[in-house]
């Protein structure tokens, strides 16, 4: 390791270059390094079973393949008061597509 004197000196000489940097943004003609833009479309899939039951079992799974994502849920849910909606059970099967988009500016 190096002396705590010698650790004062490096970190200042960082904290000088931060500064230059910084200022050197403010100067007309200067423009700051933009990355690369880019919009990337993926589709997913959720999927949610809901059977009959008390709520005492659940699980979810997922997969992702690039942006593409497919999402799986299980609950045995379907007979709590909570669950019911308007007096009527929920429905077995409820499958929502979805569009993830990923934006880089």
């Amino acid at each position: 390791g190096e002396s705590p004197a010698a650790q004062s000196l490096a970190l200042s000489k960082v904290e000088r270059q931060v500064m230059k940097g910084a200022s050197d943004l403010d100067k007309p003609g200067k423009k700051r390094r933009r990355g690369k833009q880019s919009v990337t479309a993926g589709l997913g899939l959720v999927a949610f079973v809901r059977r009959p039951g008390l709520g005492n079992l659940q699980a979810f799974g997922g997969y992702r393949q690039g942006p593409h994502t497919v999402t799986f849920g299980y609950a045995n849910d379907a007979s709590t008061p909570e669950a019911m909606q308007d007096g009527e059970a929920p429905p077995l099967l409820r499958l929502q597509p979805k569009l993830n988009l990923d934006i880089d500016l």
